[in-house]
């Protein structure tokens, strides 16, 4: 399939992805009928597609193969066992990880690896699993790098300990495998896309986070804010997922006011809409104090950034005077008082300026939308986790209850965090305000 000097071969290639979608169909519609006879044709046909697969260099035929077997292993379990076909889904899903095979080509590989140890073996397959960190550690497409990290976000929901205890077993170019997995997944996480991707990724580091585990705690991990010209010292890999969690809620917060304002505007005129579109800063003076009333004061603001920068009135004496990477820190929390190395992004995202140097935050307008159904529509046979929940409930709930059953260990690790997620966090109204002081 790769060579195309015989034009039947050519016409072939080019009308293969769309009989493959044709078969998607068939399969859904033999699982919904269970229609066990025509099943054992599709398996000869998958046969044969999964030879091509392991020989095609072509993006368009790969991709598409590999969402026709997310779909295939979710719905065809007791016909792959019968005509003995794991052998060959794995020799296909090794081939992924050839190097040659271009990125794009993996869009649906960590679905068709969490479709395969859910449906067909539920253990831990050690080369899958280190060649997932390996192609996570080159990967410059949020999209890829979103489905490989849903296999060890699904892990880690599962197996929290287990898969930690894997992940530092792995060597990537002298690095850990956690410390790859961690850096990328935190750098990505904003720019994740899809219900059941977005949710299950923020479950898996709320848990990291509230293990509370010793190797999570020691490891340094790519500052708050990095980018590709300026240098950030790394953090502690707990405080960071803290900065991501916060930053999170904060988004779907937006999200929800900007998807009720544009339900309430829908019946405007256009002029009257232009009025009101003021109006989708949505009261944020609450965490940026008008920024644009506050430009000429800004001088005066400077000369106070010692006394001031950081403060959180939460009526808390012990944590009311909170400042962004305070010099000369001593945490209660000793591994807090670790020090990182500095480096921006260069060192791990060679390449990848394109998708990342301006598209770092979460982004309040990018509400999801049904397109991205077709990436995860086959997620809804994984059944073993929950996700169908609301994200913003979810991270009010976890705030709620991790500050009621720890709250030394949350409030120290604020003190570390940039003053605009310390006055996001305040919005939120986790921490009870202390009535008796005054707010000035």
């Amino acid at each position: 399939m790769t060579e195309h000097s015989n034009p039947d071969i050519k016409t072939t290639s080019e009308m293969l992805p769309n009989l493959i979608d044709i078969i998607i169909m068939l399969i859904k519609y033999c699982h919904d009928n269970n229609d066990s006879t025509n099943l054992m044709w599709i398996s000869l046909i998958i046969k044969a597609l999964c030879d091509i697969l392991l020989l095609s260099k072509e993006s368009t035929i790969l991709q598409k193969g590999c969402s026709l077997l997310r779909f295939y292993i979710a719905l065809c379990k007791d016909t792959i066992i019968k005509f003995n076909q794991i052998p060959l889904i794995l020799k296909v899903i090794d081939r992924y990880f050839d190097p040659e095979i271009y990125e794009n080509s993996l869009l649906f590989l960590g679905n068709v690896i969490c479709q395969y140890f859910y449906h067909i073996e539920n253990k831990i397959i050690p080369n899958i699993l280190e060649n997932i960190v390996k192609r996570i550690y080159k990967a410059k497409m949020p999209s890829i790098v979103q489905s490989l990290i849903l296999v060890y976000s699904r892990f880690i929901v599962k197996y929290p300990i287990d898969t930690i205890n894997f992940l530092t077993t792995i060597q990537v170019e002298n690095r850990v495998g956690l410390k790859v997995l961690i850096d990328k997944w935190l750098l990505h996480q904003p720019l994740f896309r899809g219900k059941y991707f977005k949710n299950i990724s923020i479950k898996a580091l709320s848990v990291l986070y509230s293990m509370k585990n010793s190797i999570v705690e020691s490891l340094m991990v790519i500052g708050y804010n990095p980018s590709h010209s300026a240098a950030s010292v790394e953090v502690n890999a707990p405080c960071k997922i803290l900065s991501v969690l916060i930053r999170c809620l904060k988004n779907e917060i937006m999200q929800e006011k900007i998807k009720t304002e544009k339900t309430n505007y829908d019946n405007l005129d256009e002029n009257e809409d232009d009025n009101d579109n003021n109006n989708y800063n949505f009261d944020e003076n609450d965490e940026e104090d008008n920024d644009e009333s506050n430009g000429e004061n800004k001088n005066k603001d400077n000369k106070n950034k010692e006394e001031d920068d950081g403060k959180i009135d939460i009526g808390d004496d012990e944590f009311k005077d909170i400042q962004e990477e305070p010099k000369n820190f001593s945490s209660k929390l000793p591994f807090l008082n670790n020090q990182g190395q500095s480096g921006g992004l260069n060192n791990i995202e060679q390449g990848s300026e394109v998708y990342l140097t301006e598209m770092l935050g979460f982004d309040y307008n990018d509400l999801d939308s049904e397109d991205e159904e077709d990436v995860e529509d086959d997620l809804i046979y994984l059944k073993d986790i929950d996700f169908d929940f609301v994200l913003k409930d979810y991270l009010f709930d976890f705030f709620g209850k991790f500050y009621k059953s720890d709250e030394l260990y949350l409030t120290e690790c604020l003190k570390l965090l940039p003053k605009d997620d310390q006055k996001t966090f305040k919005t939120f109204n986790i921490i009870p305000v202390n009535t008796n002081n005054d707010t000035k």
